[in-house]
């Protein structure tokens, strides 16, 4: 197929991709008109806001805008263990707050079927979980209490070392340590769904060969495509799909090797996704925001600061730039979803396919892992 119909579609084109893959109309409330959609990490709060501070109407109108029956967000610090496990669980009360304080949108998900009933009542659910394990510290019988406080999603390890298993920027890949393989087995055995984005090559591998039940690699993109250690190679992605797992396709800097990705690319990872994995493993993980970025000057200084401050940290990813941004120009919006949708239709994707990318694939596992 050449380039030009790779393009997201437009006119009556448009039109036929969006009843194809269900739009939500404008003003339309209750059930989606869709199967649900997920997004495997992102955050509903805008950026820029000020810290702790409650969901904003216009937050909240954002999630509903976007049509999303789940939202898998991240709770707690990475890279330090000081203080972790206290602000995982001052998060983790903070969103069991936000799904008490709006019932009617929000439902803060720990069972299997959750999902299911956010969908149907037109709700959002929110899951909650760690993109490290350092809250743990050397203790892994801290998975009962953050259990208990609603933690459904562990990440093994973000960039760096950790005393599970080393992350994406190890240069001497030494894999899934001794108590790694500990915590897996907690968190398996608790209920919870384990997430392998971040980590090295040799720790994905070995916790996929350990694990007894489906992971996700929530975000993360395709290294045939861009050889980068954030994203994910063939060997890996195929690990996954033969343990009955999930890879969500994120919406980051790391889908080119230079240059501001665009939708074109994020269709690109999709599909090579799903010619590695097959359409049962591929979901979506944006690992953003909900709602629409706006780079001014104020958005961009603060960009630039969060660069140097990863660097100085040493978590900071190649391809991390001030100049490349972490979303997709044109997808910059809560509509995203939808034009993922359409834009998949339009490189010829039935709907069955597009509606397991966009949601059913990730629900399944959630609701394995929680079963």
């Amino acid at each position: 197929m050449d380039k030009g119909r790779r393009r997201f579609m437009a006119g009556t084109g448009a039109m036929a991709a969006c009843m194809a893959v269900g739009c939500r109309l404008p003003g339309a409330a209750g059930q989606p008109p869709h199967a649900p959609r997920i997004d495997a990490l992102v955050s509903p709060l805008h950026a820029g806001r000020v810290p702790g501070a409650p969901m904003s109407a216009a937050e909240l109108a954002d999630l509903r805008a976007s049509g999303l029956s789940a939202v898998h967000l991240s709770t707690g610090p990475v890279d330090r263990e000081e203080g972790a496990y206290e602000a995982t669980r001052q998060s983790l009360a903070r969103w069991r707050g936000e799904a008490a304080r709006w019932p009617a949108q929000l439902l803060f998900a720990t069972a299997a079927g959750d999902i299911a009933r956010a969908h149907a009542s037109g709700r959002t659910a929110i899951i909650a979980g760690v993109q490290d394990t350092v809250a743990l510290a050397d203790e892994p019988g801290r998975l009962d209490t953050l259990r208990e406080d609603g933690l459904r999603v562990v990440q093994l390890t973000y960039n760096q070392r950790n005393r599970v298993g080393d992350g994406c920027l190890v240069p001497e890949d030494r894999g899934l340590s001794g108590f790694g393989r500990v915590v897996l087995a907690g968190i398996e055995s608790r209920r919870m769904l384990v997430d392998l984005a971040h980590s090295s090559r040799l720790t994905c591998l070995q916790a996929l060969a350990s694990a007894t039940r489906p992971a996700v690699i929530s975000h993360t993109g395709c290294a045939a495509l861009a050889a980068n250690p954030r994203n994910k190679t063939d060997v890996e992605l195929r690990a996954l799909a033969d343990g009955g797992g999930v890879a969500g396709m994120y919406l980051m800097p790391f889908l080119r090797e230079s240059g501001q990705p665009m939708a074109a690319d994020l269709l690109d990872h999709i599909d090579h996704a799903l010619a590695v994995c097959g359409e049962d493993h591929v979901g979506i993980g944006s690992d953003g925001i909900v709602g629409a970025v706006e780079a001014d000057s104020r958005y961009r200084a603060w960009f630039a600061e969060q660069i140097r401050l990863r660097r100085a940290a040493g978590i900071s990813a190649p391809g991390e730039r001030e100049d490349v941004f972490i979303f997709i120009p044109d997808l910059n919006g809560p509509d995203r979803y939808q034009r993922i949708a359409e834009g998949m239709a339009a490189r010829g994707h039935g709907g069955r396919v597009v509606d397991k990318v966009l949601g059913l694939n990730m629900q399944r596992v959630m609701d394995a892992a929680w079963s």
